[in-house]
């Protein structure tokens, strides 16, 4: 009732505007347009974020408006349907095409498969742009930046496939900061082809998640190409030769990040860990988490304060309901989880490794019985 009586004369004095289409706002956004009949009337309106968008009709609808709005900078969408046909070229190449659009963060979720059209249509404004979730080839890199280049910071997934073998990337001046995660193993010259062309980088995270680059490796590359970097961040898993004597895999790829190029010029320290058949580096910068195999005792830091304790303080995803079911030290409290996916009856030393959930923004309970209502409620 309040929005349908004053929506229409503050909407000129409206900045931000976020509408939600989920269980717990139902029709929102048809009865925002019952209101308001085009996104004209929202002349200073620069932020518009979307969620949970199930309606491929409402989506076009709100992309088709959002070219009525003159000081539009930042776009902000999820959007996830099933059994839909889906126009996504048009959906790229509409946003592409926003006049001042400077911010994009958007995931398309079909099917349960998340995909990228790359732009045909070019963005003289776009600077920054987050695809959650999508999954890029290689050879659809290039496209990308021609299409967009003014982008300063990006965010994307990369996988690799059989038609990638001719794979060029021209230099990229403009990119100060990337985000990427290699979702398959890939050769690591793409990856090398693809820093040693974004010059000006300053920030970087990577995460491999089925590759091994040594610290041997990673300096080579930063010296000789990525001169300005600053910040770096490093997430990597591969599979162990179980031929080879694991502690020695492990010594030998956490040893190549001891040099003074790490330890004294930046600063940069890193863990490394084995893990059933995988071996696991990260920085120590970056989130931990425990994934479906259990940390080993063959554990190692270049920080030289860093302990095992540590490591498991410093959890904050647990994605293993089999977790609490290995035994701990007793100087082991986990206090950062954010994540966590348990399963009843709780293990009986939960609660004297988990002090409290202050900082829980998700759970999953895994419980097949009503006598467990009373751990639920704890």
């Amino acid at each position: 009732m309040i929005c349908q009586q004053h929506l229409p004369f503050i909407a000129n004095q409206v900045i931000n505007l976020s509408l939600f289409d989920d269980d717990n706002t139902p029709k929102q956004i048809d009865l925002f347009f019952s209101y308001i009949q085009s996104f004209s009337q929202f002349t200073y309106l620069r932020t518009l974020s979307l969620a949970t968008i199930c309606s491929y009709e409402i989506l076009i609808k709100v992309i088709h408006e959002c070219q009525y709005l003159s000081n539009h900078n930042y776009f902000l969408f999820y959007f996830s349907c099933q059994n839909c046909q889906i126009d996504f070229q048009f959906i790229i190449d509409t946003i592409w095409s926003l006049p001042k659009l400077i911010y994009c963060r958007f995931g398309l979720h079909i099917d349960e498969q998340q995909i990228f059209c790359t732009p045909t249509k070019i963005s003289s404004t776009l600077k920054c742009a987050h695809m959650c979730g999508y999954t890029l080839k290689w050879n659809q890199i290039n496209q990308l930046f021609e299409c967009t280049p003014c982008l300063e910071r990006l965010s994307i997934s990369i996988t690799s496939t059989d038609d990638d073998d001719d794979y060029r990337l021209f230099p990229v001046l403009t990119l100060i900061d990337l985000k990427v995660n290699i979702c398959h193993r890939s050769n690591p010259l793409k990856i090398i082809t693809l820093l040693q062309n974004i010059p000006n980088l300053r920030c970087l995270n990577v995460d491999l998640l089925s590759n091994l680059l040594n610290g041997h490796q990673w300096e080579q590359i930063i010296r000789n190409y990525l001169p300005k970097l600053k910040v770096l961040r490093l997430s990597m898993r591969n599979i162990l030769s179980l031929n080879e004597n694991i502690e020695e895999q492990v010594d030998e790829l956490i040893n190549s990040f001891r040099s003074s190029f790490w330890i004294d010029e930046h600063k940069w320290f890193v863990r490394c860990f084995s893990s059933q058949t995988f071996i696991n580096l990260y920085s120590l910068s970056e989130r931990c988490y425990y994934g479906h195999e259990k940390p080993s005792d063959l554990w190692r830091s270049t920080y030289p304060h860093d302990n095992q304790q540590n490591f498991y303080n410093d959890l904050n995803i647990i994605y293993d309901h089999t977790f609490f079911d290995q035994s701990f030290p007793t100087n082991i409290y986990l206090y950062k989880i954010k994540f966590l996916f348990i399963k009843f009856p709780i293990n009986n030393q939960f609660w004297s490794i988990v002090s409290n959930l202050k900082e829980l923004s998700t759970l999953i309970i895994s419980s097949y019985r009503d006598t467990f209502q009373t751990e639920f409620q704890r």
